[in-house]
């Protein structure tokens, strides 16, 4: 089944928050309408013991260490501002996959299990959680040429959270965190339009279930 985030539901995603703040004297501004009763605290990241065999065979174990952390540290960063949601998470890709989100799309569940998120098998009932990459670009737009060594970030990765999918879905928060994440450039390169997810034209992509393997 596909999915579609409607272009109303970004263009007032500002007002939304704003509304969604201002109906709870508890809610964080850009997070969740929750109040959270015990503060949040921060596990030990774990490291990710799935992988597919696409990764295996593209990945060497400093990368996949790249990944993991990388998207870790966004889902705690998320966590930290808005709280942990009072309800489970479906975690949502871009129906048409780039290599990059092929690697990274595993330590997107695992990471939020491990800092304590519930993940529902449908979208029902939860809050959609959708994740988008680009690479860090140059004044002109092009993705820089690089020195050997430079661990600079060379990928900005970002994480969507919507009150639910389709047409009247609505964004409530999201996170952006820059990174560096070897090859990144190559696996990202040509294909960031078309499968960017809710990366640069995030209401005009559909999305797919990614809980299902």
């Amino acid at each position: 089944m596909l999915y579609r985030i409607s272009k109303a539901a970004l263009a007032s995603s500002a007002f939304c928050a704003l509304a969604l703040a201002a109906c709870s004297p508890n809610a964080l501004p850009t997070g969740y309408t929750y109040h959270q009763q015990q503060p949040y605290k921060s596990p030990a990241p774990g490291k990710s013991s799935r992988f597919t065999e696409a990764q295996r065979e593209t990945m060497n174990p400093q990368q996949a260490d790249q990944f993991r952390l990388a998207v870790y540290q966004l889902a705690e960063n998320l966590t930290r501002r808005a709280g942990m949601p009072p309800k489970p998470v479906y975690v949502v890709r871009p129906e048409k996959m780039t290599a990059f989100y092929a690697l990274m799309d595993n330590d997107v569940r695992e990471s939020l299990r491990h800092l304590g998120y519930t993940l529902a098998d449908t979208p029902d009932g939860a809050y959609p959680i959708a994740y988008a990459a680009q690479p860090v670009l140059d004044a002109d737009g092009k993705v820089p040429a690089r020195a050997a060594g430079d661990t600079s970030p060379n990928v900005i990765i970002t994480l969507y959270v919507y009150d639910s999918l389709g047409e009247n879905g609505r964004l409530l928060t999201e996170e952006s965190g820059s990174y560096y994440i070897q090859g990144a450039e190559t696996l990202i390169k040509g294909n960031l339009r078309a499968s960017s997810g809710l990366g640069a034209e995030p209401v005009e992509n559909k999305l797919g279930n990614s809980n299902e393997r």
